[in-house]
């Protein structure tokens, strides 16, 4: 029989621990591909983003860290400092900034890892925060009074800059101020922001957001800050640096509890009438929507001018990024500086 035709070794059948195992490395492999061009696409994806939505201020670099700081209005006393929101970029304060700063030199800033930020490692509390932000604020020659402005995390970093440097601060107003008994355990949250980052770092968020054709939020600030607070938010140093501030938060709200009055100061304290239903605005405990009002209340009460205000259809996050109830902050604003 000519050797062309003998047909037997199709008869011998191949063990399917081999068929199985080629199988089992060839995913392997894809998978390592996949995770390898997702570990080489996000930082190019990120620095993409930001370039397409560039710095309005300059990074300013002191002590070895670049601190983004965007400055804006004529040479004022008081000067307007604002604080973001946990997990909020400078961008955020798009409506507000450009209408204080009409009359008022305003500053805004963003936290190490924020947006155009340098990051650092390890947690992130109050007191830090505000060293860095006068440690800036002095390379570029600006110095108080101040009108402490901030919202939610940025409320508590507003409490500890003005407790630890009371002459140079001449009012304050507090968007949603959180408080130590309204606040849930951290630590779920800071274990989900953890391995949300690790997934940003291979771009999974990206492509499951593309696979399923998820529109990007929508916070309804100009277009130019929208933009860079959406690139911001994709970002994994973001991410990091909003688990650092939750695991610092223990240090945070110590620093604040030194704060027990704000003696003649004039101070605003804003509550929305609803949290976000997503949980942006920070990790409140169920059930605390009342005991915001009273504790804000209270909060106000440490001032012999305090004001509260409860504000009608807000949310901590729209109070500020939405045009139509942002005004309501810049009267706060207006309040303090004697307008």
């Amino acid at each position: 029989m000519d050797p062309r035709d003998d047909q037997s070794w199709r008869a011998v059948p191949v063990p399917w621990t081999r068929r199985w195992g080629r199988r089992v490395v060839a995913l392997a492999v894809l998978g390592g591909l996949v995770a390898l061009g997702g570990l080489l696409y996000e930082p190019v994806a990120e620095r993409l983003d930001l370039r397409n939505a560039p710095a309005p201020g300059r990074v300013v670099t002191t002590g070895g860290q670049g601190l983004h700081l965007q400055v804006a209005g004529p040479p004022s006393h008081p000067v307007v400092l604002l604080f973001n929101g946990w997990g909020m970029p400078s961008s955020s304060w798009g409506w507000i900034l450009p209408e204080v700063a009409r009359t008022h030199l305003v500053v805004r800033w963003d936290p190490p890892g924020y947006a155009w930020s340098d990051a650092t490692e390890g947690p992130v509390d109050a007191a830090a925060q505000v060293e860095r932000l006068r440690a800036a604020l002095g390379a570029q020659e600006l110095t108080g009074p101040y009108v402490l402005v901030g919202t939610g995390l940025g409320a508590l970093e507003a409490r500890v800059f003005a407790a630890r440097h009371p002459d140079e601060v001449a009012g304050l107003v507090l968007l949603d101020p959180w408080h130590r008994p309204l606040l849930a355990d951290p630590a779920p949250r800071i274990e989900a922001l953890r391995q949300e980052a690790r997934a940003r770092r291979f771009s999974w968020p990206r492509f499951r957001a593309w696979w399923r054709k998820e529109p990007p939020p929508e916070f309804g600030l100009p277009p130019a800050d929208e933009a860079a607070q959406l690139a911001a938010l994709r970002t994994v140093a973001q991410v990091e640096a909003a688990a650092a501030e939750l695991q610092a938060l223990p240090a945070t709200l110590a620093q604040v509890e030194a704060n027990d009055t704000f003696g003649q100061r004039p101070v605003v304290v804003l509550t929305s009438a609803a949290l976000d239903k997503d949980g942006s605005d920070g990790p409140w405990a169920p059930g605390t929507e009342a005991a915001r009002i009273q504790m804000d209340d209270l909060l106000a009460k440490l001032s012999t001018q305090g004001e509260h205000r409860v504000v009608a259809g807000a949310t901590p996050v729209s109070l500020v990024c939405r045009q139509d109830l942002s005004g309501q902050v810049t009267r706060a604003i207006d309040r303090c500086l004697g307008r």
